[in-house]
């Protein structure tokens, strides 16, 4: 036996969504083991989960208006990192300095 153990938490979260109290529901799956023990059902409870959506009065020209989400942060993370734009410019450097013939048509 490895003493490990998979468990799958449902919440429902009740908010204030534009003036009106909006329920949703979620599912985590996390990895427990003998050291990283199960939390308690008072741990579960009193754990902040912070709700981001677009308001009513921005969501003119947006392509997903009703998309939730929620994180056990304050903050979003970017989807787009900045390490990955500063990558693919270095990438488009070098091929230039190797041959650039490709970017010089004549």
């Amino acid at each position: 036996m490895s003493g490990k153990a998979i468990a799958s938490i449902h919440y429902v979260i009740s908010y204030l969504r534009d003036h009106s109290m909006d329920t949703i529901e979620f599912s985590t799956t996390s990895e427990y083991d003998l050291n990283k023990t199960l939390p308690t059902i008072d741990n579960l409870k009193n754990e902040t989960w912070y709700v981001h959506y677009i308001p009513i009065k921005y969501r003119n020209g947006q392509t997903h208006k009703d998309e939730v989400f929620i994180r056990n942060k304050d903050q979003l993370e970017l989807i787009f990192k900045p390490g990955w734009f500063y990558f693919m410019l270095i990438v488009l450097v070098i091929g230039y300095l190797i041959n650039p013939k490709v970017y010089h048509n004549k």
